[in-house]
């Protein structure tokens, strides 16, 4: 009775975490639309909201780590728990850096060469944060990935003096 007791009560536990999960998927894919709408319509402002969301999801995230036990049960939490971090951390970064590139290729195309200024304003209004918290790997500061982009841009727009510049500023960092 003991054993059906407990079988009963971890597929409780476990379908009360695959519903937290999918709720947690469901607002990240809301979340995900509607920074990509605000992008679309131009709306940066609202389009960082999103993100900052998206990292109040991850750094919420991060902090529910399962309290430390043996056994097969506490090992599957705390894969569970490393991979609903790692997916937060993913969406927040990809959110991210989807709506700086944006914002920077809307500068660019407003404005052509003069919109490197309004993309140098950009990286340092949005600097990425700090360390990847499981992999550890160092986040591009200098935001070499944008500039790249940019660069991947001005070369299809067959602009040379733009990817000039672009390039400059790449040799710089």
């Amino acid at each position: 009775m003991k054993k059906i007791y407990q079988i009963v009560m971890l597929c409780a536990m476990g379908i009360a975490l695959a519903s937290c999960g999918d709720n947690a998927e469901k607002k990240s894919a809301e979340l995900e639309q509607e920074y990509r709408e605000a992008c679309e319509n131009k709306e940066f402002a609202k389009a960082y909201g999103v993100v900052s969301q998206l990292r109040d999801i991850y750094t919420k995230a991060s902090t529910q780590c399962p309290p430390e036990s043996k056994g097969k049960d506490s090992f599957e939490e705390y894969a569970n728990f490393e991979m609903r971090v790692r997916h937060a951390h993913d969406n927040y970064l990809n959110a991210e850096k989807y709506v700086v590139i944006q914002e920077a290729l809307t500068a660019l195309e407003t404005n052509g060469k003069n919109g490197l200024g309004r993309v140098a304003i950009i990286v340092k209004e949005h600097p990425m944060h700090g360390d990847c918290f499981l992999c550890e790997d160092k986040i591009d500061r200098e935001h070499r990935w944008l500039y790249d982009t940019l660069l991947e841009y001005a070369t299809s727009a067959d602009d040379e003096e733009l990817q000039e510049k672009i390039q400059n500023i790449i040799e710089k960092n």
